[in-house]
């Protein structure tokens, strides 16, 4: 299980370093690849195989959302880590979620975000404001 926000940098050719605590862990899966794909939020989803073949089937089996089914899983693509420790971004997935060379990534139990630091700190602020809905689903896990 995953967790943690990492500041990344992109390169030019869309490469990020995976920070040193989840490299191992992706680096056990089978041959080194992950699933990429976007999400409404403009965020580039990455999951191990096993989690996205359980994702991707539960959101293949619902009805009434073929443009999210369309978005999310048409454009799910497989990237591997390289001999450096980093995974590519396919570069249709950067230009739709506007990924530039500043990026967060958040890791989030079984799967990971990935975000333009600048919209994610926007989202986060936007979060914060929601005091309601925020104290709400705060209570109900009793931290």
């Amino acid at each position: 299980m995953f967790q943690g926000p990492a500041n990344v940098t992109l390169d030019s050719k869309g490469r990020f370093g995976v920070p040193a605590r989840y490299r191992s862990s992706l680096a056990g899966t089978a041959e080194d690849h992950v699933v990429c794909t976007v999400h409404p939020d403009r965020c580039v989803l990455i999951y191990l195989p096993r989690d996205w073949a359980r994702v991707s089937d539960a959101l293949m089996q619902q009805t009434g959302v073929r443009d999210v089914q369309r978005l999310i899983v048409g454009f799910a693509s497989e990237t591997s880590l390289d001999a450096a420790g980093r995974l590519r971004v396919p570069p249709e997935l950067r230009e739709y979620c506007e990924l530039e060379r500043h990026a967060t990534l958040l890791a989030l139990g079984h799967r990971f975000e990935l975000w333009d630091a600048g919209r994610w700190r926007e989202r986060a602020a936007q979060v914060s404001a929601q005091s309601e809905s925020l104290d709400a689903a705060l209570r109900s896990v009793q931290l």
